[in-house]
């Protein structure tokens, strides 16, 4: 014989009965209530987010646009070179040095620093220099740039474009056994003098696969780009943030319309004015919110893992699929910096996923190597031969690699600390002259090198791309003259609200279709 129900389960059962209704009213208003102000609150800064998101997504459509240095917060200006303006830095023939970076080319000279301007280069984006290299054979100055390579006639002092280049950012010019080498993010090139001018031969290479997978945070950016899809994806990221705009436009016109009638703002001869559009906003904000949803709920969670201290979570962890850094090149990686190196007579490159050298047996085919020395995710800036070994720079720190007794040690200095952010290195005999993103020029002590001082006008001259500028508002470190280190908070929590935002729209939709 069955046992009755035990008397506390069926007190549950009459519990759930009869409290389940208000509980899931309870649930509906809460989420009604958040999705509205933590859209109204979050709305201006979600529009921002769409439109340089847009922007950053089409260098190509704002890179003619500059935005003037001297407007724009402290921090932002330059000061005893820093913040790259200086990239990479060479030698000349009279005792002096070129450099790029940021402001284009510079003559270091005479204890004064010349601009070398390049009419070609007409906007901040376009001057933007990673590579140099003197040819003392045709007296011309090579400048690699975020655009391709120029040569500055060191004798007529004209700038000439360099036949074949391509829309490239080339990182380095170097001598290797056949000549000289132009190295792009996305592949090699002889660059051979013709009588009239320089002219670029592409050279077909292969990167054999290392057996690495990819980190997890390069899966999160091209998933929040889009890229992670190609020109699809992309497409879709646009199409998202500008539905968000248009979301975030009409829940503000919703939310002020109903208190402006209710005020009788509108009331125009006994008629309310607005209503359609009202009606209108209201159908196409639910109904394209719903069709966005997920896009928006990745673009979101990307968001919040893509700065700390959400990438402190995903940032030891691999990704389960194989990422390519440029999905429009033919390379699995991009190239950050390449260097020949005379012992193995082979080309090392340094690129995004780790170092690979020549292999001797067969050409154009480059393999693995090991590289034990620390690199950030925004890649090298220094890789440069250091008497018989070699040093190797990022926003982690400058480093001295001695490959024969795999020793790696910091290039320490009693004139800069242990951390520092390297830009650009000169060195000469031990001399060094460290350019630091945040502090700028340091020499090393007793230095010798004569290294001018900054001009002092250069911030009233100076500019920013527009894409950069969007980069920075993007990411909220605009913010940071206002906020400190708490606008990281701040994107988190940005990231964090379009999350739950879009869940609480999904649930209030199918909650009202029910």
């Amino acid at each position: 014989m069955d046992k009755p129900p035990n008397k506390y389960v069926l007190y549950h059962l009459l519990f759930i009965w009869f409290f389940m209704p208000s509980f899931h009213s309870f649930v509906a208003l809460i989420s009604r209530k958040f999705h509205l102000w933590a859209g109204i609150v979050f709305a201006p800064l979600l529009i921002m987010l769409a439109i340089t998101g847009i922007g950053l997504n089409h260098p190509d459509w704002i890179r003619s646009l500059s935005f003037p240095v001297d407007v724009l917060p402290e921090n932002y200006q330059y000061h005893n070179w820093n913040r790259g303006l200086v990239s990479a830095i060479i030698s000349d023939e009279k005792g002096g040095y070129f450099a790029t970076g940021k402001e284009g080319v510079w003559h270091f000279i005479d204890n004064e620093a010349k601009r070398l301007d390049n009419p070609y280069q007409d906007s901040a984006w376009k001057k933007m220099g990673y590579s140099l290299y003197l040819d003392s054979n045709t007296h011309h100055l090579l400048s690699g740039t975020r655009e391709g390579i120029y040569s500055l006639n060191l004798v007529s002092n004209e700038w000439k474009t360099i036949s074949g280049s391509p829309r490239e950012q080339f990182v380095s010019i170097i001598n290797g056994a056949d000549g000289l080498l132009a190295i792009s993010r996305k592949g090699l090139y002889h660059l051979k003098f013709h009588g009239q001018g320089y002219q670029l031969q592409p050279i077909p290479i292969k990167l054999a696969d290392n057996g690495q997978s990819s980190p997890l945070y390069r899966l999160i950016f091209q998933l929040h780009s889009g890229e992670l899809l190609g020109k699809v994806g992309i497409f879709i990221m646009d199409a998202a943030a500008g539905l968000l705009i248009f979301l975030s436009v009409s829940g503000l016109y919703m939310f002020v319309f109903p208190r402006l009638v209710k005020r009788k703002l509108l009331s125009r001869e006994g008629r309310i004015s607005g209503g359609r559009k009202f009606r209108w906003m209201l159908k196409h904000h639910n109904h394209w919110g719903l069709v966005i949803a997920i896009v928006l709920l990745i673009s979101g969670a990307t968001g919040l893992l893509m700065r700390p201290p959400g990438l402190l979570l995903v940032s030891n962890v691999q990704s389960p699929i194989k990422i390519k850094d440029l999905h429009f090149s033919p390379l699995p990686h991009s190239i950050g910096k390449a260097l020949w190196n005379p012992k193995q007579n082979a080309l090392m490159l340094l690129t995004s996923g780790g170092l690979y050298r020549e292999a001797p047996e067969m050409k154009n085919l480059f393999v693995p190597a090991d590289l034990p020395v620390p690199i950030s995710g925004m890649g090298a800036n220094v890789f440069q031969h250091y008497k018989r070994s070699f040093i190797v720079g990022s926003f982690k720190g400058l480093f001295h690699w001695d490959p024969a007794s795999e020793r790696v040690s910091p290039v320490a200095s009693e004139t800069w600390p242990r951390r520092v952010m390297p830009t650009a290195l000169l060195e000469n005999e031990g001399d060094m002259a460290l350019f630091d993103f945040s502090k700028g020029l340091r020499l090393s002590q007793n230095s010798q090198l004569s290294i001018p001082q900054m001009p002092d006008d250069i911030n009233h001259q100076a500019s920013i791309s527009l894409w950069h500028l969007f980069f920075e508002l993007h990411n909220l470190r605009f913010f940071r003259f206002i906020l400190g280190p708490s606008y990281l908070l701040l994107l988190a929590l940005t990231g964090l609200m379009l999350v739950l935002i879009s869940i609480t729209g999904i649930y209030d939709y199918f909650k009202k279709r029910r």
